[in-house]
């Protein structure tokens, strides 16, 4: 019976480390977190996150980085109308020792208001529309890259509303339109 149970133990742990090389040699991209190898065994300290969100005294949002720094949130609540926007800066910084290639990536949240004629009343832009190289810096004097991303409303609510909305950070070693 040990046998049996060990032998069917064994398959499972064959077949779950199968899939995630397989998983694994599919995949484009990986989300980065603290230091790993790259390139056969070159270290790569991807020690890169926010650092600022949004501007003091600001009326129309407020913006909070997330504890761990790869992600920010913010809501917008001073817009009211058709064609309205707002521009919220967020600082990325590279505190590591190597050059690494940053995006941004923006979505509402589960709770945005649906206008009942037009679905969602804003649009949500960033001037980051491809990965940027972002330079390697230091514990003291980090490498900084600026993301403005705009929310615009499409549509009049009914009623004054406040969306909240997160911004995601997703870095890489190499380039990613060359792996393209």
């Amino acid at each position: 019976m040990k046998k049996r149970k060990a032998a069917v133990v064994g398959v499972i742990m064959a077949a779950a480390l199968t899939f995630g090389v397989g998983y694994a040699a599919l995949s484009d991209s990986m989300q980065i977190d603290g230091r790993m190898n790259v390139n056969g065994g070159t270290a790569f300290d991807a020690d890169i996150y926010f650092t600022s969100a949004g501007e003091v005294g600001a009326t129309a949002y407020t913006a909070t980085i997330a504890t761990d720094k790869d992600a920010a949130s913010f809501t917008v609540s001073g817009l009211s109308g058709k064609g309205e926007s707002v521009t919220i800066p967020f600082v990325i910084s590279n505190f590591g020792d190597n050059d690494a290639w940053v995006s941004v990536k923006t979505a509402p949240s589960a709770s945005s208001e649906l206008h009942p004629n037009y679905g969602t009343i804003y649009t949500l832009s960033t001037d980051l529309t491809a990965a940027k190289k972002l330079a390697a810096g230091t514990t003291e004097t980090p490498t900084t890259l600026t993301v403005n991303v705009t929310v615009t409303m499409i549509a009049t609510p009914e009623d004054p509303v406040a969306d909240t909305f997160t911004v995601m950070l997703d870095v890489s070693s190499n380039d990613p339109a060359a792996q393209a």
